[in-house]
């Protein structure tokens, strides 16, 4: 991906290179992105083009993120040094409203599972976790999520939040 992002940034004007990065970085900071000018048309399709400004776009915020890369374009460097601390709240920004919907409380049980209909002696450990998340406003969303797992299933679980816990940390 990193290749093919360089190769189609390289195919631009080195004006044109640095106006599309800085419109992209506009578009992750909240702002109108860039306008398509005649010029990005004739060096490349307009598919090519929505293309080349997807990878910008998604350059631009691993880059702000301090997401090492193999190899960067000196514009994209440039692009994101001077706005590294925008960008990065551009970002968080859009991260924070994929949802409005907060965990408020959970309870779990484990239990052990001595049998069932298929098998006489199963002793299998199940944990029931409930999860109750709720939405903004006094009067706003309100759900229990209830849900019953293996070992294999939670342990799954446990390694999924941790790493989502590493990338909230990166993040501040």
């Amino acid at each position: 991906m990193q290749t093919e992002f360089l190769s189609a940034l390289n195919r631009l004007p080195a004006e044109e290179r640095l106006q599309l990065l800085h419109g992209a970085a506009d578009e992750l900071c909240g702002r109108d992105g860039p306008r398509l000018c005649r010029q990005i048309v004739a060096t490349q399709s307009l598919h090519e083009w929505q293309d080349t400004f997807r990878m910008s776009r998604d350059a631009l915020a691993q880059a702000a993120q301090g997401v090492e890369s193999t190899s960067g374009s000196s514009e994209l460097m440039e692009c994101v040094a001077g706005r590294r601390a925008e960008l990065k709240a551009g970002v968080l920004h859009a991260t924070h409203n994929i949802s409005d919907v907060r965990l408020s409380d959970f309870n779990w049980v484990l239990k052990l599972a001595l049998s069932s209909d298929r098998l006489a002696r199963l002793q299998t450990p199940l944990l029931s976790l409930g999860l109750n998340v709720e939405g903004p406003g006094v009067d706003g969303y309100h759900e229990q999520i209830s849900l019953e797992m293996g070992r294999a299933e939670l342990q799954s679980l446990v390694s999924t939040l941790e790493q989502a816990s590493k990338v909230v940390q990166q993040t501040k």
